[in-house]
């Protein structure tokens, strides 16, 4: 829902200054103006998604909602069988990169991924935070919460178009945090990566960007943009998708 009616999707919901009554229109910077979108909501549960059983079916863990994410995509050939032969991306913001990365199967024909902000590698990502709060949902969840997928980011580096994008002043999944992973993933070409100079990316004479292209992985941060890009920076991200999908990176 996140990505759908505040991100990147087709419409924009909004409500009125006395906030009695919500409305929407169109949103023409969406994604949805040159990509065939499909929004899902997952874990089952969240959003618009739900089981007739109620609660008593949730998965809570990352193996169980990532075996209900790539049921659903597998059965896209009988939901949606007019995009059948055309590429496949699989997307997600912050949390969902790990969903994203456990989609890898060779049941799908996965053209190519793409990561916003993601959180992936909890070890690098939360450095710190001893004192916590909430110490009891953290005993709960926290054995999920630290499971990497960094190792299933490499293997899809390898064989496939991977785009990840952060963003500058994200505060909650910091650039920095995202460039220390992807400096130790052990792709085939993270030495080449690793020794590459980041290009600068210019709209005009306006800095938008940083990027740097090796084989076919391409490594974005946008400016002046917090945790949800899309939200904030709609027109670079738009370009960004658009010059990833056809030609594997900025351009």
């Amino acid at each position: 829902m996140l990505g759908l009616l505040w991100e990147n999707g087709p419409i924009r919901v909004t409500e009125t200054a006395t906030g009695d009554k919500i409305t929407y229109k169109r949103w023409e910077k969406s994604w949805a103006e040159s990509f065939a979108m499909l929004y899902i909501d997952n874990p089952v549960g969240t959003g618009y998604s739900y089981l007739d059983s109620g609660h008593r079916g949730w998965k809570t863990t990352n193996h169980g909602y990532t075996e209900d994410l790539f049921s659903f995509i597998s059965q896209r050939k009988w939901m949606i069988p007019d995009y059948l032969n055309t590429q496949l991306h699989i997307g997600g913001q912050s949390y969902a990169g790990k969903y994203v990365l456990s989609t890898n199967r060779s049941a799908i024909p996965l053209a190519g991924i793409y990561l916003g902000g993601p959180f992936f590698d909890p070890y690098s990502h939360s450095t710190n935070g001893s004192r916590r709060y909430n110490r009891e949902p953290f005993k709960e969840y926290g054995s999920d919460f630290l499971v990497r997928t960094k190792l299933q980011l490499a293997e899809i580096m390898d064989n496939c178009q991977v785009l990840i994008y952060s963003e500058d002043v994200d505060g909650i999944v910091t650039a920095v945090n995202i460039e220390e992973v992807i400096l130790s993933t052990p792709f085939l070409l993270q030495g080449l990566y690793n020794a590459s100079d980041r290009q600068t990316w210019q709209n005009g004479s306006i800095i938008v960007g940083y990027y740097i292209h090796v084989g076919g992985f391409c490594r974005v941060i946008v400016r002046n943009a917090g945790h949800q890009a899309p939200h904030d920076q709609p027109d670079i991200t738009k370009t960004i998708m658009l010059d990833f999908v056809r030609h594997g990176c900025i351009q």
